[in-house]
Parts: structure tokens; sequence; C-alpha cells
């Protein structure tokens, strides 16, 4: 798959000043970031792991403006390879 442009406008890519996010997602968010960031590379987890976290399935981080709408494709892709 290559990066082509959307051809039609998707809205923002940054969510506007004062978003806030739900708390469920938040700490889902932590959680995932947490397990990706540990210290030793065998404790962390893996791409595929990324992708199953309950974050990726969190409603409300599916919206055209959401962070995850932009990442989620790119990270499949990595996967892919």
């Amino acid at each position: 798959m290559e990066d082509e442009a959307p051809h039609e406008y998707e809205g923002p890519l940054i969510e506007n000043t004062g978003t806030r996010l739900a708390e469920e997602e938040v700490e889902l968010l932590g959680d995932l970031l947490e397990k990706m960031l540990r210290y030793l590379p065998d404790e962390r987890i893996t791409v595929r792991e990324v992708l199953e976290h309950p974050w990726f399935k969190y409603a409300g981080a599916t919206h055209l403006g959401s962070p995850l709408y932009v990442l989620r494709p790119l990270l499949l892709n990595c996967c892919r390879h």
C-alpha cells in the first residue's frame, strides 16, 4: 500500500485545543503506552499485541480526529513486513 493523499477532505488530523478524552480512553492508552515503553525489550508487547490492545477497539478512539485514526493504518502496514 502506497502513501496516497485522501480523495476527499477527511477533517483535521490534530484535535482542537481543549479536546477532552474520555477517562476510559485515557486509562486504556496509559496501559498501552506502559506496555510498549517497558525498559527491557523482552518485557515489551509485540506489534501484534499492540494492535490487539483494547485501546484500538475503544469506540471513542475511532473518530476521524483521533490520533488512532492516523496511527492504526501505519501500524498495520508495519506489522505486515
